[in-house]
């Protein structure tokens, strides 16, 4: 996991302000039971920490199961009800959309081509 936080274009200021600030994580090859449960208790310390819109990029994700899926959808409800911010996903392979499609995921999160489109979406949320 690697984790990047862009400012949206704007005022600058000296303290963060979370409704601009936007973190990027680039997931791992594999998403599954064995790697998730550091990235929820990451992801639930940011999120109380204030942070409210995140960007998942699965450009290196080769598999995920069904327990990182469920992760995915723990992360973004609790951010939804909790802190009125949004999760979107980037980069997801074909493969990976495949799994995705039975379910359905993209009728409850976005899921963008690139990078550029998820921080426009984020300009307006």
């Amino acid at each position: 996991m690697n984790c990047t936080i862009i400012e949206l274009p704007g005022i600058k200021i000296d303290t963060i302000n979370y409704n601009r600030a936007v973190i990027i994580v680039k997931l791992a090859d594999v998403s599954d039971m064995d790697k998730n449960d550091d990235l929820l208790a990451l992801m639930m310390c940011l999120i109380n920490g204030g942070l409210c819109k995140i960007i998942f990029d699965l450009v290196s994700v080769e598999f995920i199961d069904s327990y990182g899926i469920g992760t995915i959808v723990e992360i973004v409800k609790y951010i939804r009800q909790h802190h009125n911010g949004d999760v979107v996903l980037i980069n997801v392979s074909e493969r990976i959309l495949l799994i995705f499609k039975p379910i359905q995921f993209q009728k409850f999160i976005k899921i963008f081509h690139s990078e550029v489109e998820a921080l426009h979406y984020f300009q307006y949320v």
